[in-house]
């Protein structure tokens, strides 16, 4: 350093660090990690940090990364556990019976009478036993509703153990409580109450009365339930997708997995189930109408469905029915079965099990069923719906459903193809022959749709409008379904200014464009007694009240009541013959032949009843045009018509043959009211309301009469109102009121017109308020009435065996009824009778030198009998009778032996003896006994 550097107090400063730090002792104290073995660990002392041990280097094997889903199943299904449905039931049967333990051990002071019967059988048999016994309770009703009901249970039972700190019994204050806890959530609140009532009613548990009949509650429930946002409905799968989905199955681009899984979901379409009714069919089979193998049906019965929640539907298997093709001409039914087999699927097992198993990783079928969620997630990565346009599984039941409502089936055959009950009639929808004429429209509605004759996607305005569906190469084009088969569900009533035309109008659809095959012409009938109207627009539609689908062999006649054994006279043998399938030279030949009926045809072969055999069938074609050869076809649509016409004729004898009187015939609601307003219409002037308005029982009765041509005395008494019929009241004495009443229901069921009946009721009330001569009295009501029952029976002597409308129209009675005023018989009782004379008379009056030949007590009557006064029973003859069985006194003396009046006894000569009456005294009973 030199001297002429100059040190600054920052060198001074830098002096004295480095002398601190380099080994001078410091004085200044020091923090707890700066000294001692902290030291050596938190800063650099005099431990050495361990070297880290380096693994050798070696070769690491790559990770498998599972590749992309390349099939639709492996996008769709997940993994689950393996087992049978039978084996998924029992592990659900398993976790409900376990619940409902759990719910009887916290209600363990009061479980009621199946949980005491649980404990005990837990105690004397063990586990099994009682798992069996709550098995035994819940009877056929399904493991997930017991579940269900259980869950609720619980939640209460648990909040009554938290917040009351008793779990049960429950009071209505508590239940309250836990209703309101539950808030807004409806569902929570009504599965609540279905579960309180199912305990109660099926497990016998004693809950309190004012909780199931408390008013509050069930309000809040229905007042949640009705709260409840709007029920959004998915939107069907339009024809595209349903198309895309058959190309997809009958083609070759998927596996063989993918196509037997979308093979079920085209299936389950076209058969209008629910993904659940297949998960356990009985059998399955396909019914080829060729040897082409392009048309026909796939059928399946099951077992194990929704609605099979009785005994009887229990017994009972469910057809579900397919007809293919669909909406293309793609095969998709021969590509689902081929790849079923290659599969492994035994399509003829019996029982079958579920439809579609699900496929595994290897794409090889498992035993588990495909579930419903599965279903609809395949359906939407084959159709690639994402978003708003996703479905679920439900969607396959109510696609084809839409179209048949859009295309005006009527609500019974809509029923019938939904499999579900048409009120009374609950097990016709498990019938195969009541599904045949639906299922047939049904065909020929994918008929249409296939050739673009019918659109279900576009607006109601244009359902017949639209472009033709893609077809793509290769794709075989079907014969178009008979169109006939849809006639009867597009019946509109006639107005009345229609005027009356043979034949039906060229006028086209709604939509302006002619379908020269779909003209109708229109039956409305009722089995046994028929009525014909005629339709509006020439439109007709063959379909019975009841909903069943009728031959169309009736005629329209106009304002008539037609009966229903004239049905072998009145129909369109031609039109009948086109919706069979019957080519025109054979239609042409039959007509030759003189057969222009069915009721001719039915007898033409063999007699109804009995089934032809080949060489019946084969002569009677040879009969028909000898020489020319049948086709297949034409064969099967002939012995159709043989067939229909034999039914109807045994069925028309059969209800003629077991008509009784003693129950009558009733019209059925919808005929009885179309009846009702054409005869509004007609009586337009009459207001047929209130005590006008004529009580059903009335018509049936007519109506029995007319069926059994046997006209009987209906009293206009018997002639109540519509009111009174529904409060069963007594009807008043009101006799021109109930005369009116009884003309109207003979207007109505066809007897006699109204103005034919009330002309002859108008005449007998003139006659009753005509003045009557002199010293002769007015005609009483008495005599009325007899001339009224002397009136039916004349009618009755000419008319009986021949109500039915005449030639013209005109209805029998009305002729009768004019004539009725000229008949002797009937007038006589109408003649004014002599009167009484005025007063008492000089001889009934007290005078000086007259006396009252006769007296009476003010209680004295022409009904009331002289009281016969007698001795007691004597002591020898106690225990006997003292009368006949007719009321008549027994003399004591006869059976004593005393009577010495004889003949002139006013007592009864009898034996007193109980139950013998015979003409000898007691005292010789014995003795006549035993000479007997």
């Amino acid at each position: 350093m030199s001297h002429d550097s100059v040190i600054d107090d920052a060198d001074i400063d830098r002096l004295l660090l480095h002398a601190r730090t380099s080994g001078i002792v410091d004085t200044l104290p020091r923090l707890p990690w700066e000294s001692g073995i902290m030291a050596c660990i938190f800063g650099n002392g005099a431990l050495e940090h361990p070297d880290s041990a380096t693994p050798a280097p070696e070769d690491v094997p790559c990770i498998r990364v599972r590749p992309a889903p390349c099939a639709l199943f492996e996008k769709s299904f997940s993994a689950r556990a393996d087992i049978s449905t039978q084996a998924e039931d029992d592990h659900l049967w398993v976790l409900a019976t376990n619940k409902w333990c759990c719910i009887f051990s916290l209600a363990q002071s009061d479980p009621g009478q199946v949980g005491e019967q649980a404990a005990q059988c837990l105690i004397a048999e063990g586990e099994s036993a009682r798992n069996e016994l709550i098995r035994d309770v819940f009877g056929i009703k399904s493991p997930r509703t017991a579940i269900k009901r259980a869950n609720s249970l619980l939640r209460c039972l648990r909040w009554h153990l938290r917040e009351r700190r008793a779990a049960w019994p429950w009071d209505c204050d508590s239940f309250t409580d836990f209703v309101k806890s539950l808030g807004v959530v409806a569902s929570a609140v009504t599965s609540l109450f279905e579960a309180v009532h199912f305990a109660h009613h099926v497990l016998g548990m004693p809950l309190c009365k004012e909780i199931l009949e408390d008013r509050r509650l069930q309000g809040r429930a229905k007042r949640l339930e009705g709260e409840r946002a709007e029920v959004k409905q998915q939107d069907p799968l339009t024809v595209e997708c349903v198309a895309r989905l058959e190309k997809l199955v009958a083609g070759n681009s998927l596996c063989d997995a993918d196509t037997y899984v979308l093979g079920g979901i085209v299936f389950c379409l076209y058969s209008r189930s629910r993904w659940s009714d297949l998960r356990n069919l009985l059998c399955i089979w396909v019914d080829f109408e060729g040897d082409d193998q392009l048309s026909g049906f796939v059928e399946a019965r099951s077992r194990d469905y929704k609605t099979s929640n009785t005994a009887k539907t229990k017994r009972r298997a469910m057809p579900l029915v397919a007809p293919f093709p669909g909406v293309t001409d793609a095969n998709w039914v021969k590509a689902w079965w081929s790849a079923g087999l290659r599969l492994g699927v035994q399509w003829d097992a019996d029982p079958f099990g579920p439809l579609v198993r699900a496929p595994d990783a290897e794409g090889q079928l498992c035993k588990r069923r495909c579930t419903s969620s599965e279903a609809g997630v395949m359906l939407c990565n084959a159709l690639n719906l994402d978003g708003d346009q996703r479905r679920t599984s439900h969607v396959l039941k109510g696609t084809t459903l839409a179209w048949v409502g859009k295309r005006g089936f009527g609500e019974r055959d809509g029923l019938l193809l939904g499999h579900h009950a048409p009120g009374s009639g609950s097990l016709a929808c498990y019938s195969r022959e009541l599904l045949s004429a639906p299922l047939r429209a049904y065909r020929a509605m994918l008929a249409e749709i296939r050739t673009n004759v019918f659109r279900p996607d576009s607006t109601r305005g244009a359902f017949g409008l639209g472009a033709q569906l893609e077809k793509e190469p290769g794709d075989v084009v079907h014969q178009t379904e008979v169109p006939g088969e849809l006639e009867h569900y597009y019946a509109n009533n006639l107005p009345p200014d229609l005027p009356e035309s043979s034949q039906a109008s060229e006028r086209g659809r709604d939509d302006g464009h002619g379908t020269g095959g779909l003209w109708l012409k229109f039956i409305f009938f009722v089995f046994e007694l028929l009525m014909l109207h005629r339709p509006q627009g020439g439109q007709a539609a063959c379909k019975t009240k009841c909903g069943r689908r009728t031959a169309n062999v009736y005629r329209w006649l106009e304002g008539r009541h037609e009966h229903a054994c004239n049905f072998p006279c009145y129909f369109e043998f031609g039109r009948q013959c086109e919706r069979a399938g019957l080519s025109a030279p054979w239609v042409t030949a039959l007509k030759d032949a003189g057969i222009t009926t069915l009721g001719k045809l039915s007898y033409a072969v063999t007699l109804p009843g009995n089934q032809p055999s080949s060489d019946d069938m084969d002569a009677f074609i040879l009969t028909l045009r000898p020489g020319a050869r049948i086709t297949l076809g034409d064969s099967s649509a002939l012995k159709q018509l043989i067939f229909e016409s034999q039914t109807m004729t045994v069925a028309e004898l059969r209800s003629s043959m077991q008509a009784t009187d003693e129950v009558p015939r009733k019209l059925p609601a919808s005929e009885r009211s179309m009846r009702i307003d054409a005869q509004k219409r007609r009586l337009s002037g009459l207001p047929l309301e209130g005590p006008l308005a004529v009580a059903h029982c009335v018509y049936d009765k007519l109506a029995t009469m007319r069926e059994n041509d046997e006209l009987k005395y209906l009293a206009p008494n018997e002639c109540i109102t519509r009111d009174e019929e529904l409060c069963c009241e007594k009807p008043p004495k009101a006799l021109h009121l109930d005369a009116n009443k009884r003309a109207l229901a003979m207007d109505l069921v066809g007897l006699a017109s109204y103005a034919c009946v009330q002309k002859w009721n108008e005449r007998l009330f003139r006659i009753m308020s005509q003045d009557p001569p002199p010293e002769f009295q007015r005609v009483s009501r008495a005599q009325v009435l007899r001339a009224d029952r002397q009136c039916f029976l004349e009618l009755a002597r000419v008319c009986n065996g021949n109500l039915k409308p005449g030639p013209d129209g005109s209805l029998p009675l009305d002729k009768e009824f004019e004539k009725l005023e000229f008949n002797t018989t009937v007038m006589y009782f109408l003649l004014p009778v002599k009167g009484r004379g005025k007063g008492g008379g000089k001889a009934e009056k007290e005078g000086k030198g007259r006396k009252r030949t006769k007296t009476t007590n003010d209680d004295e009557s022409p009904n009331n009998k002289a009281k016969i006064t007698r001795d007691p029973i004597p002591e020898v003859l106690k225990g006997m009778h003292s009368r006949t069985p007719d009321n008549k006194p027994i003399c004591f003396n006869f059976n004593l032996g005393k009577c010495k009046a004889g003949a002139k006894c006013k007592f009864k000569h009898v034996c007193c003896k109980p139950g013998c009456y015979k003409p000898h005294p007691m005292s010789e009973h014995d003795s006549a006994k035993s000479s007997e």
